[in-house]
């Protein structure tokens, strides 16, 4: 599935830096405030950052940080939406594998001040390259694993 989101680093009528996310017809406007952060410090006793970190592993971090960042002071977000809705909806339009929903919390940490916009980007840069050669080496040991029990017209055909 085609990834079909829009984000964009903007700044709203009331001079705050949001994630604007265009999710079908609906924008919403994240930001992981301050406020949020020390919250959420407080409830998994750990650092922002640190956390933001770990949300790319741990859904239970990633819909706290959604959470927070759909709930900012003076958000213009739909008022019944919450981080699992949130997170559906990414997955509903094409966002999907680790890479990709960690991509979208790197922008929700660099609009909020957590990372520059050149840290965030080689943090993605980063991650992608571990997530494909991650993927590249379970195909090769699928491939070896196939040769060695046997199954060398499947693996051949494979490597073609």
């Amino acid at each position: 599935m085609e990834n079909r989101i829009k984000l964009t680093d903007k700044v709203t009528e009331s001079g705050r830096r949001v994630l604007e996310i265009v999710l079908g017809k609906t924008v919403f406007q994240l930001r992981f405030t301050v406020g949020a952060q020390m919250r959420l410090k407080k409830e998994f006793k750990d650092e922002p950052l640190d956390i933001v970190m770990s949300a790319v592993q741990d859904t239970e971090k990633f819909i706290a940080i959604v959470n927070e960042a759909l709930s900012w002071n003076g958000n213009a977000n739909p008022e019944d939406i919450n981080g699992e809705q949130f997170y559906d909806l990414l997955v509903d339009n094409g966002v999907c594998g680790m890479n990709e929903l960690a991509g979208v919390l790197f922008n929700i940490a660099s609009v909020s001040g957590l990372f520059s916009e050149k840290q965030m980007n080689s943090l993605k840069n980063g991650f992608n390259q571990v997530f494909d050669k991650m993927f590249e080496q379970i195909t090769d040991s699928e491939r070896i694993e196939k040769a060695v029990s046997g199954d060398k017209e499947s693996s051949f055909r494979e490597a073609e």
